[in-house]
């Protein structure tokens, strides 16, 4: 999902740093709270930031270290179509809410650990 927000491939053999796998660019900038530094303008400009927030929090899940912590695939869309709704529903208030609620919770069940580089795989 990060390929998709971000507008670029899980490897960029151009970067010689933290840039050059995705996965270990987003999931530093999301517990950092930076993800605008890497999000591809033409989404940011087209999706509001609480939208964005939602969807990069799910997208984060995807990034755990072992198949078996990461999401389902249907897992992932049932949470997909539950943000669409909640997006609808919802005040700008109650969705803020929602969202610093989410992250919260998101970085207490996540933590970050580097082992070396790979692809990951859903």
């Amino acid at each position: 999902m990060f390929e998709v927000l971000c507008g670029r491939p899980v490897c960029a053999l151009m970067f010689h740093d933290e840039r050059r796998f995705l996965n270990h660019l987003a999931r530093s900038c999301y517990i950092k709270g930076e993800l605008d530094k890497i999000i591809d303008q033409r989404i940011r400009k087209d999706i509001e930031p609480q939208t964005l927030q939602m969807f990069s929090a799910i997208a984060y899940q995807c990034l755990e270290e072992t198949r078996e912590k990461r999401p389902k695939i249907a897992e992932v869309a049932s949470q997909l179509k539950d943000a669409a709704r909640m997006i609808q529903v919802l005040d700008p208030v109650e969705k803020i809410e929602l969202l610093v609620d989410e992250r919260e919770d998101l970085q207490s069940k996540y933590v970050m650990v580097e082992h070396g580089c790979r692809q990951i795989i859903f």
